[in-house]
């Protein structure tokens, strides 16, 4: 089981929040004809990254749906604290977390993550 860290998590949180734009980049990338190394890796590295989130989005619980949809893509711009989520979803906000840890922990394992 991968261990993370707590700058982990936050980094982790950071690639779900930024999903889409992470998106855009990579379509960007993909229509240019020649790109330098760093650049390759680049989308090398996004495209792992978009592929894992949109993979485990589409095979989550419900719960981590919303949780995930409340906390990380709301449209609206609001970032749900985890009390509102907890209370949203009639649990405590300690099983939130574990929810929510689950779900990184195997985010972690889908990129190849390398905690330091």
């Amino acid at each position: 089981m991968t261990v993370l860290s707590k700058l982990d998590i936050q980094s982790l949180e950071k690639l779900w929040i930024n999903q889409d734009f992470n998106k855009e980049r990579l379509k960007i990338l993909k229509q240019k004809s020649s790109l330098p190394t760093d650049s390759k890796h680049l989308k090398r590295n996004l495209e792992t990254i978009t592929i894992a989130i949109d993979t485990l989005s589409s095979e989550i619980d419900s719960d981590l749906k919303t949780i995930v949809e409340m906390r990380y893509w709301d449209k609206k711009g609001v970032c749900y604290e985890w009390e509102e989520i907890a209370d949203h979803l009639f649990m405590s906000r300690s099983k939130v977390f574990r929810k929510r840890n689950v779900l990184l922990r195997k985010t972690a394992d889908l990129i190849g993550w390398v905690s330091v």
